[in-house]
């Protein structure tokens, strides 16, 4: 069976060329069961992934597969089966968007962009959030990032699949445009990202898979990634961070404790019970919030701080650098720990 590997094959040359890439490295990542393998076999038109038909995943390391001397991609671990095994995959994860080859003794991160796998059947899209904003946004540059969103022809239980056309009836249509739109407003509210807009596709039924190739191949990147290092020595400085919050957080806590304790037993005479508990309940989650709040805020300023040092520092700042960034990363780990 013919495949995909000549698909706009010389514009992928050609722009990677110019990257100085060779060749173009794409990692596909996404929760458990949302299509990656799959996706990887559609493009490729044979199967060069195992793909999962039980609740146990299939991928459980990195695994790379050539479609052409031009393009290459990455099948990855999906999260999503449990909080011990997804600090592995998320671990194994960055750690591939760390790796780098070296070129006339410079050396390049070896991923040039991501592809983020969203399961289109899905509701829940807290895998697919904690996926970008623990996992790839502090790990790569937001311009790398792509989304799509895949099974969209299971999405609203396939009731609007069109069988006989292979492809969404105009009401699963806007259904997949509104959860484009929603992800990406999301993404937004969460990190300040603005996200490139997702692909709708079924990997299942090979429809818009060029859609998908189009969106990679038209966001290669111009130039080579310098990849940005990780000082793993500087956990003393990321603990520095993790009790800073922590101390924050705490006494905003107390406070907004205080306060709680004060207007529900002083104002009991005008605060009926309804109105009682929808104010516990509405100060509660605000405190939780904040707590999420005030560690992004800390991330992008810590980002902020690191990536202007980058810039302009010396080779002499480079190691404040880094420490600034992994204390950035654990940050965000914490922020998973506090949210609701």
């Amino acid at each position: 069976m013919e495949t995909l590997a000549d698909y706009r094959r010389d514009d992928i040359k050609r722009k990677v060329n110019i990257m100085g890439a060779l060749p173009l490295d794409v990692m596909l990542i996404g929760g458990t069961g949302s299509g990656k393998s799959t996706t990887l076999n559609s493009i490729f038109q044979r199967k060069v992934a195992k793909v999962g038909e039980s609740y146990e995943p299939e991928t459980m390391n990195v695994s790379e597969h050539l479609l052409h001397d031009y393009f290459r991609l990455w099948d990855t671990p999906g999260l999503g089966d449990g909080v011990e095994r997804d600090k592995l995959h998320a671990r194994n994860i960055i750690n591939q968007l760390y790796a780098t080859f070296s070129r006339d003794g410079t050396k390049y991160g070896l991923i040039d962009l991501v592809l983020i796998v969203i399961d289109g059947s899905s509701r829940d899209m807290g895998t697919t959030y904690t996926l970008l904003n623990n996992v790839v946004v502090p790990n790569i540059s937001p311009d790398r990032i792509l989304t799509a969103i895949n099974q969209c022809d299971i999405a609203m239980s396939g009731h609007h699949w069109d069988n006989v056309n292979n492809k969404p009836d105009p009401t699963l249509a806007a259904f997949l445009d509104d959860k484009a739109a929603s992800i990406t407003r999301r993404v937004r509210e969460a990190t300040g990202i603005t996200l490139i807009t997702p692909v709708c596709y079924s990997a299942e039924k090979n429809y818009n898979i060029t859609k998908v190739l189009d969106l990679i191949i038209d966001h290669i990147p111009a130039q080579l990634r310098t990849p940005e290092r990780i000082n793993i020595d500087a956990k003393a400085l990321a603990k520095s961070v993790d009790d800073a919050i922590d101390k924050i957080t705490d006494a905003l806590g107390n406070i907004t404790s205080r306060a709680l304790h004060d207007l529900m037993h002083n104002g009991s005479d005008w605060l009926s019970g309804d109105f009682h508990d929808a104010m516990s309940d509405s100060l509660t989650k605000s405190v939780m919030l904040w707590r999420s709040s005030t560690t992004h805020f800390l991330l992008c300023t810590v980002q902020s701080t690191a990536q202007a040092a980058h810039s302009g520092g010396t080779q002499g700042t480079r190691p404040h650098v880094n420490s600034l960034k992994v204390s950035a990363t654990w940050a965000m780990h914490y922020s998973t720990r506090q949210t609701l």
